[in-house]
């Protein structure tokens, strides 16, 4: 596996962990709702743009699902 696809991975599982994590980090309010989802829409379009191929137009960005 190459190092790109590795960081690609790392960052899902991360991402992952974070979407576990921050519901009860809001919920006692450690961390706001708009910051937990600014992180993880980060999280989400740098998952987005690694997984491109080098010449793809990466004007859009990704679907969140927000």
């Amino acid at each position: 596996m190459n190092e790109r696809r590795q960081a690609i991975d790392e960052i899902g599982r991360e991402l992952n962990v974070r979407r576990n994590v921050y519901p009860r980090l809001v919920m006692v309010g450690k961390l706001s709702q708009e910051e937990a989802d600014r992180r993880t829409r980060a999280l989400s379009y740098a998952i987005y743009f690694l997984d491109r191929p080098d010449d793809t137009n990466l004007s859009t960005g990704p679907i969140t699902g927000e």
